[in-house]
């Protein structure tokens, strides 16, 4: 399976004052690759400083959507289909 197009981002490890030193762009073929502050690898998503802060807010921002969607329906459905949805 091959990346899609644009899809790529590199990320350099360390503290903010480096980030800025560093700012480089990579020529790889005749793509040029840009630093991000946060990639997404296998669903986690890192940051540069590896605090995960990117990672814990995506979760919870998706958390709070689907606890949002189950409010807008629990009066819709029975007891036992809502707690069945909420374990789900």
């Amino acid at each position: 399976m091959l990346p899609k197009q644009n899809s790529y981002g590199m990320r350099h490890l360390g503290n903010k004052n480096t980030y800025q030193t560093y700012h480089i762009a990579l020529l790889i073929g005749s793509d040029t690759v840009q630093p991000v502050r946060c990639v997404r690898n296998l669903g986690i998503y890192i940051d540069s400083d590896l605090s995960m802060r990117s990672h814990v807010s995506k979760a919870v921002s998706n958390c709070f959507a689907a606890l949002r969607r189950l409010r807008s329906i629990c009066r819709l459905v029975s007891q036992p289909v809502l707690l069945s949805l909420v374990t789900s």
